[in-house]
């Protein structure tokens, strides 16, 4: 929610010093509409426009009312800040993998754009502002050549997204990039993707190892080529699970490796955050000598519930976690 604090930072100071309204209630503001933001619920009746002031009303001053045209102000920046909101939540959890971040960057660029046309004189410089910070971390992610890697190997995207939607003086420099990351996996041995990881050579029978001795894998030839050649199509699950399905491993062995290598790495740190307050949390005062080992077993305790690995009712050796 970066660009939803910083709009509300830069944006809700300047309506303050035109309307002289307090800081405390500029404060009281952020929280009232990030709350009615974060809900999708839009203040729209003068019903309800007069249950909020009450209920704030011991933060306002003798000056600072809140009129009817002020709520649709608020209204008017909560209804710019709803695709940044969407795309907080997409690109976020197991399935927001890298080829997601610059589709929803142009996404957003269109948004500014579009913004910029629709709404008035008096709320077109707080959209530039934000429209400002926004180019400056889209500037380093144009830089790293990871992230047009991640849009091509999106089965439905390839190169004709960014030969349709990136200007041209944007594209040769991507493709160079991406080519000179392909050659670098080309020159790789190719990982026998029929054997499950671990497995034991032992564990096959007779059946199993003529059938490896037979299952052809065309090595030869730019997998890369073949695969940008090839028409787009829709998919219905992440492209990392598309490419982790062991068909696309055996037509593309190579690239196939260099898709897992890029897809599995998150989209953004959320997980990793949420991790670092959560022992925040546990790591109290009261707390403070756990140990470093008690706080490891602690939060993987902790993530292995939450995500339906274990039952609270099961410890290490069947007893009672007690987390």
């Amino acid at each position: 929610m970066m660009f939803f604090i910083d709009f509300l930072n830069r944006g809700l100071r300047n309506y303050r010093i035109l309307n002289n309204i307090g800081s405390d209630i500029i404060a009281t503001l952020s929280i009232l509409l990030f709350k009615l933001f974060s809900s999708n619920r839009i203040i729209t009746t003068t019903t309800t426009i007069t249950t909020m002031t009450i209920s704030f009303g011991k933060y306002f001053g003798d000056n600072e009312v809140l009129l009817e045209s002020d709520w649709k102000t608020f209204k008017k920046i909560a209804s710019f800040l709803s695709p940044f909101h969407r795309t907080t939540f997409k690109i976020q959890g197991h399935k927001g993998t890298l080829d997601q971040i610059l589709w929803t960057i142009n996404i957003l660029i269109e948004h500014y754009n579009k913004s910029f046309k629709r709404y008035s004189k008096s709320f077109q410089p707080n959209i530039l502002r934000s429209w400002q910070i926004f180019d400056k971390y889209y500037t380093k992610i144009e830089a790293v050549s990871i992230y047009a890697v991640a849009l091509i190997l999106h089965p439905s995207r390839r190169l004709n997204y960014i030969k349709k939607n990136w200007k041209k003086e944007w594209q040769r420099p991507a493709f160079t990039n991406v080519k000179k990351l392909w050659e670098s996996y080309q020159e790789r041995r190719i990982v026998d993707n029929l054997v499950p990881p671990f497995s034991n050579e032992s564990v096959l029978d007779e059946y199993d190892k003529i059938a490896r001795k037979h299952t052809v894998i065309d090595s030869d030839g730019d997998e890369y080529k073949k695969y940008t050649r090839e028409t787009t199509i829709p998919i219905q699950t992440s492209t990392l699970d598309w490419w982790l399905i062991e068909e696309r491993r055996i037509i593309w062995p190579r690239l196939s490796q260099m898709a897992i290598d890029i897809l599995s790495i998150p989209a953004i740190s959320d997980k990793p955050e949420r991790v670092f307050s959560g022992a925040r949390r546990t790591i109290s005062w009261d707390r403070i000598q756990l140990g470093e080992a008690n706080i490891e077993t602690t939060q993987c305790l902790k993530s292995w519930l939450s995500s339906g690995l274990i039952s609270k009712g099961e410890g290490l050796e069947g007893g009672r976690t007690g987390v």
